[in-house]
Protein backbone atom coordinates (compact mmCIF):
# COMPACT_ATOMS: atom_id res chain seq x y z
CA UNK A 1 0.00 0.00 0.00
CA UNK A 2 2.68 2.42 1.13
CA UNK A 3 4.71 1.56 -2.35
CA UNK A 4 1.63 2.95 -4.34
CA UNK A 5 1.65 6.15 -2.12
CA UNK A 6 5.38 7.36 -2.06
CA UNK A 7 6.28 10.25 -4.70
CA UNK A 8 7.18 8.64 -8.57
CA UNK A 9 10.93 8.58 -8.24
CA UNK A 10 10.71 6.15 -5.27
CA UNK A 11 8.72 4.14 -6.94
CA UNK A 12 11.50 1.58 -8.49
CA UNK A 13 13.24 1.55 -5.18
CA UNK A 14 10.82 0.08 -2.99
CA UNK A 15 11.72 -3.29 -3.10
CA UNK A 16 15.23 -2.36 -2.57
CA UNK A 17 16.13 -0.83 0.48
CA UNK A 18 19.88 -0.58 -0.25
CA UNK A 19 19.03 1.35 -3.57
CA UNK A 20 16.79 3.41 -2.01
CA UNK A 21 18.77 4.53 1.12
CA UNK A 22 22.09 4.99 -1.46
CA UNK A 23 19.61 7.03 -3.78
CA UNK A 24 17.96 9.11 -0.48
CA UNK A 25 21.51 9.83 1.10
CA UNK A 26 22.61 10.75 -3.06
CA UNK A 27 19.78 13.50 -3.04
CA UNK A 28 20.71 14.86 0.92
CA UNK A 29 17.47 13.37 2.06
CA UNK A 30 17.05 10.76 5.15
CA UNK A 31 17.33 7.44 4.52
CA UNK A 32 13.68 6.57 6.78
CA UNK A 33 10.57 5.97 4.82
CA UNK A 34 7.82 8.30 5.61
CA UNK A 35 5.05 7.14 7.91
CA UNK A 36 2.01 5.54 5.78
CA UNK A 37 0.13 8.77 7.10
CA UNK A 38 2.51 11.14 5.94
CA UNK A 39 2.87 9.59 2.44
CA UNK A 40 -0.86 8.81 2.12
CA UNK A 41 -1.30 12.61 2.38
CA UNK A 42 1.16 13.39 -0.25
CA UNK A 43 -0.27 11.04 -2.34
CA UNK A 44 -3.90 12.52 -2.07
CA UNK A 45 -2.46 16.50 -2.70
CA UNK A 46 -0.52 14.90 -5.51
CA UNK A 47 -3.18 13.77 -7.53
CA UNK A 48 -5.95 16.62 -6.19
CA UNK A 49 -2.77 18.92 -8.47
CA UNK A 50 -2.61 16.45 -11.03
CA UNK A 51 -6.76 16.87 -11.62
CA UNK A 52 -6.81 20.44 -11.08
CA UNK A 53 -4.45 20.91 -13.48
CA UNK A 54 -6.29 18.50 -15.98
CA UNK A 55 -9.52 20.33 -15.94
CA UNK A 56 -9.82 21.72 -19.46
CA UNK A 57 -14.02 22.27 -19.14
CA UNK A 58 -16.80 22.67 -16.65
CA UNK A 59 -16.91 18.31 -15.46
CA UNK A 60 -16.16 17.64 -19.08
CA UNK A 61 -18.67 19.59 -20.46
CA UNK A 62 -17.20 22.47 -23.52
CA UNK A 63 -18.86 25.67 -22.80
CA UNK A 64 -19.74 27.73 -26.32
CA UNK A 65 -22.59 30.14 -25.34
CA UNK A 66 -22.20 33.62 -24.46
CA UNK A 67 -24.57 34.11 -22.11
CA UNK A 68 -24.15 31.42 -19.08
CA UNK A 69 -25.40 30.55 -15.58
CA UNK A 70 -23.58 27.89 -13.42
CA UNK A 71 -26.26 26.92 -10.97
CA UNK A 72 -24.79 24.91 -8.19
CA UNK A 73 -26.08 22.84 -5.53
CA UNK A 74 -25.04 23.88 -1.89
CA UNK A 75 -27.92 22.12 -0.42
CA UNK A 76 -26.22 19.62 3.23
CA UNK A 77 -25.65 16.12 1.43
CA UNK A 78 -22.91 18.25 -0.65
CA UNK A 79 -20.70 18.05 2.40
CA UNK A 80 -20.40 13.97 1.86
CA UNK A 81 -16.86 13.28 0.80
CA UNK A 82 -14.78 11.07 -1.93
CA UNK A 83 -11.63 9.09 -1.65
CA UNK A 84 -9.67 12.19 -1.37
CA UNK A 85 -11.45 13.32 1.33
CA UNK A 86 -12.83 16.31 -0.25
CA UNK A 87 -16.18 16.98 -0.40
CA UNK A 88 -18.56 17.01 -3.44
CA UNK A 89 -18.80 21.16 -2.62
CA UNK A 90 -15.32 21.31 -2.47
CA UNK A 91 -14.79 19.53 -6.27
CA UNK A 92 -17.78 21.53 -7.58
CA UNK A 93 -15.91 25.12 -5.89
CA UNK A 94 -12.71 23.62 -8.10
CA UNK A 95 -14.30 23.32 -11.33
CA UNK A 96 -16.07 26.17 -11.03
CA UNK A 97 -12.97 28.18 -10.59
CA UNK A 98 -10.90 26.42 -13.08
CA UNK A 99 -14.57 26.73 -15.62
CA UNK A 100 -13.89 30.53 -15.10
CA UNK A 101 -10.02 30.46 -15.36
CA UNK A 102 -10.66 29.39 -19.13
CA UNK A 103 -14.06 31.00 -19.95
CA UNK A 104 -13.49 33.98 -23.24
CA UNK A 105 -13.09 37.43 -21.81
CA UNK A 106 -15.87 39.47 -23.19
CA UNK A 107 -18.67 36.76 -23.01
CA UNK A 108 -21.35 36.87 -20.30
CA UNK A 109 -22.13 34.95 -17.09
CA UNK A 110 -23.10 34.75 -13.73
CA UNK A 111 -23.11 31.87 -10.37
CA UNK A 112 -26.22 30.97 -8.44
CA UNK A 113 -25.73 28.82 -5.71
CA UNK A 114 -28.78 26.93 -3.83
CA UNK A 115 -29.36 25.49 -0.51
CA UNK A 116 -32.36 26.15 1.85
CA UNK A 117 -31.88 29.96 -0.30
CA UNK A 118 -30.17 30.85 -3.21
CA UNK A 119 -27.01 33.19 -3.66
CA UNK A 120 -26.75 34.88 -6.70
CA UNK A 121 -23.47 36.78 -7.19
CA UNK A 122 -24.90 39.37 -9.64
CA UNK A 123 -28.50 40.68 -10.55
CA UNK A 124 -28.12 39.90 -14.51
CA UNK A 125 -25.50 38.22 -16.16
CA UNK A 126 -22.01 40.07 -16.16
CA UNK A 127 -19.07 40.45 -18.86
CA UNK A 128 -16.25 38.45 -18.36
CA UNK A 129 -13.04 40.45 -17.72
CA UNK A 130 -9.71 39.88 -15.26
CA UNK A 131 -11.46 41.80 -12.58
CA UNK A 132 -14.92 39.86 -13.10
CA UNK A 133 -13.20 36.51 -12.91
CA UNK A 134 -11.24 37.53 -9.91
CA UNK A 135 -14.66 38.93 -8.00
CA UNK A 136 -16.63 36.07 -9.25
CA UNK A 137 -13.56 33.22 -7.59
CA UNK A 138 -13.60 34.89 -4.55
CA UNK A 139 -17.47 35.07 -4.41
CA UNK A 140 -16.91 30.51 -5.29
CA UNK A 141 -14.16 30.08 -2.78
CA UNK A 142 -16.16 32.08 0.06
CA UNK A 143 -19.71 29.89 -0.18
CA UNK A 144 -20.53 27.50 2.22
CA UNK A 145 -23.43 24.47 2.62
CA UNK A 146 -26.44 25.95 2.79
CA UNK A 147 -29.42 22.82 4.40
CA UNK A 148 -32.36 21.79 2.21
CA UNK A 149 -32.30 21.89 -1.47
CA UNK A 150 -33.95 25.02 -2.98
CA UNK A 151 -33.94 23.67 -6.49
CA UNK A 152 -36.80 25.07 -8.30
CA UNK A 153 -35.93 28.68 -6.82
CA UNK A 154 -31.83 28.69 -8.26
CA UNK A 155 -33.09 27.28 -11.89
CA UNK A 156 -36.02 30.04 -11.93
CA UNK A 157 -32.94 32.58 -10.96
CA UNK A 158 -31.39 31.70 -14.17
CA UNK A 159 -34.73 31.05 -16.55
CA UNK A 160 -36.06 34.78 -15.27
CA UNK A 161 -33.15 36.55 -17.24
CA UNK A 162 -34.41 36.47 -20.81
CA UNK A 163 -30.37 37.42 -22.37
CA UNK A 164 -29.32 33.78 -20.75
CA UNK A 165 -28.17 31.24 -23.41
CA UNK A 166 -27.64 28.48 -21.21
CA UNK A 167 -28.03 26.81 -17.84
CA UNK A 168 -25.39 24.23 -16.32
CA UNK A 169 -27.06 22.92 -13.21
CA UNK A 170 -25.08 20.78 -10.54
CA UNK A 171 -26.50 18.92 -8.46
CA UNK A 172 -25.48 15.36 -6.67
CA UNK A 173 -28.96 14.35 -7.07
CA UNK A 174 -28.38 13.30 -10.63
CA UNK A 175 -24.83 11.49 -9.35
CA UNK A 176 -26.36 8.26 -10.61
CA UNK A 177 -27.79 9.49 -13.46
CA UNK A 178 -26.06 9.15 -17.54
CA UNK A 179 -26.51 11.62 -20.06
CA UNK A 180 -28.33 11.01 -23.24
CA UNK A 181 -26.61 12.49 -26.46
CA UNK A 182 -27.74 12.22 -30.24
CA UNK A 183 -24.77 12.39 -32.27
CA UNK A 184 -24.80 12.87 -36.27
CA UNK A 185 -21.22 11.86 -37.76
CA UNK A 186 -21.58 11.30 -41.61
CA UNK A 187 -23.86 8.82 -42.15
CA UNK A 188 -24.44 7.68 -39.30
CA UNK A 189 -26.93 9.02 -36.13
CA UNK A 190 -26.52 7.26 -32.58
CA UNK A 191 -28.20 7.68 -29.07
CA UNK A 192 -25.46 7.19 -26.24
CA UNK A 193 -26.40 7.03 -22.67
CA UNK A 194 -22.75 8.34 -21.80
CA UNK A 195 -19.95 6.62 -22.19
CA UNK A 196 -21.82 3.96 -24.17
CA UNK A 197 -23.59 4.12 -27.25
CA UNK A 198 -26.83 2.63 -26.95
CA UNK A 199 -28.23 2.22 -30.63
CA UNK A 200 -27.36 3.75 -33.96
CA UNK A 201 -28.72 4.12 -37.71
CA UNK A 202 -26.87 4.38 -40.91
CA UNK A 203 -28.15 6.64 -44.04
CA UNK A 204 -29.48 4.26 -47.03
CA UNK A 205 -28.85 6.06 -50.05
CA UNK A 206 -25.64 7.02 -51.19
CA UNK A 207 -24.63 7.85 -47.44
CA UNK A 208 -26.56 10.65 -46.64
CA UNK A 209 -29.88 11.25 -44.62
CA UNK A 210 -32.54 12.84 -46.53
CA UNK A 211 -35.67 14.50 -43.97
CA UNK A 212 -38.03 11.91 -44.28
CA UNK A 213 -35.75 8.87 -44.08
CA UNK A 214 -34.91 10.28 -40.96
CA UNK A 215 -38.19 11.13 -39.62
CA UNK A 216 -39.80 7.57 -40.58
CA UNK A 217 -36.56 5.57 -39.31
CA UNK A 218 -35.67 7.88 -35.84
CA UNK A 219 -38.10 6.70 -34.14
CA UNK A 220 -38.18 3.42 -34.86
CA UNK A 221 -34.26 2.51 -34.78
CA UNK A 222 -32.92 5.39 -32.39
CA UNK A 223 -36.04 6.43 -30.48
CA UNK A 224 -35.23 7.50 -26.61
CA UNK A 225 -33.92 6.05 -23.42
CA UNK A 226 -36.59 6.44 -20.22
CA UNK A 227 -35.31 9.35 -17.74
CA UNK A 228 -37.81 8.53 -15.20
CA UNK A 229 -35.47 11.48 -12.92
CA UNK A 230 -36.60 13.93 -15.51
CA UNK A 231 -40.77 13.17 -14.88
CA UNK A 232 -39.93 13.24 -11.18
CA UNK A 233 -38.17 16.47 -11.47
CA UNK A 234 -40.85 18.18 -13.33
CA UNK A 235 -43.49 16.86 -10.70
CA UNK A 236 -41.56 17.96 -8.19
CA UNK A 237 -41.09 21.66 -9.51
CA UNK A 238 -44.56 21.55 -10.19
CA UNK A 239 -45.27 20.74 -7.34
CA UNK A 240 -43.09 23.62 -5.54
CA UNK A 241 -44.23 26.02 -7.60
CA UNK A 242 -47.95 25.32 -6.57
CA UNK A 243 -46.96 25.45 -2.73
CA UNK A 244 -44.97 28.88 -3.46
CA UNK A 245 -47.92 30.30 -5.23
CA UNK A 246 -50.41 29.14 -2.20
CA UNK A 247 -48.43 30.53 0.09
CA UNK A 248 -47.34 33.73 -1.42
CA UNK A 249 -51.31 33.56 -1.77
CA UNK A 250 -52.02 33.38 1.87
CA UNK A 251 -49.80 36.03 3.14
Amino acid sequence: ERNRLLPEEYLPLWFSPQHLVVHSRARGDAAELPSLEVAEGRHKERERRKRAAARTSFYGLKIGENNVYFVLDASGSMSAKNEWDETRFEVVKQEVEGALKRYTDGKSFNIVFFGSKIAAWQEELVEMTAGSREAATKFVQDRGIMGATALYDGLKRAFDDPDMEAVYLLSDAARDITAQTYTCTGSRIAVWNQPVEVREMTANTDGVFTVDEIAERLPVSIGHEEMPMFADLERRMKEMAEQKAAEEASS
